[in-house]
């Protein structure tokens, strides 16, 4: 069955249902909203973008896009965007599985994901992991460990350098 739209302009995207999972299972990562729930419908152009990084062939089920460049004036919160879809490239549903009953795509996680945080220079890169070492080892093991319960390798999220994923699979800071 191919891709049949829920909604006026819906795209064939995971990117919704990666959107409902942040919001649900994330936070804000490290600044002065620290810990806080996300609302991506606040933010469309990063709920457009994400929506976009996840375009599926509506007919193959293919993903559309292999890479994406986040570009946006310093501010605008893009190291927490990577480290967010850095966390669900980790434990959400991000992969093509088929088609619901009403046409809808859907995903599963990755089998044994490897999500590397790369920058030319080390602090970028580092901002980038801060987000995913807080969300993953130090917020979400409270706030939701049936979730983040086996993730290890965090003691402090700001000198974390690799997480371990609890089926598998890691994250880790390069430069």
């Amino acid at each position: 069955m191919p891709f049949v739209p829920a909604f006026e302009g819906q795209k064939c995207s995971l990117g919704y249902t990666v959107i409902d999972w942040l919001q649900e299972y994330a936070c804000h990562g490290p600044g002065d909203v620290m810990g806080q729930p996300l609302n991506f419908a606040d933010d469309p152009e990063v709920e457009e973008f994400i929506v976009g990084c996840y375009l599926l062939d509506p007919v193959s089920g293919r993903r559309v896009r292999r890479r994406a460049v986040y570009s946006a004036p310093k501010g605008r919160a893009k190291s927490e965007v990577a480290g967010l879809l850095g966390v669900a490239e980790c434990l959400s549903e991000v992969r093509f599985d088929g088609w619901d009953a009403y046409g809808q795509p859907v995903g599963r996680p990755i089998v044994s994901p490897f999500v590397r945080c790369l920058a030319t220079e080390e602090k970028q890169a580092g901002n980038t992991f801060q987000n995913l070492a807080f969300i993953m080892g130090e917020w979400g093991p409270d706030s939701h460990p049936d979730v983040y319960g086996g993730v290890s390798g965090v003691r402090d999220y700001r000198r974390a350098t690799g997480l371990s994923l609890p089926d598998g699979g890691e994250a880790v800071l390069s430069t």
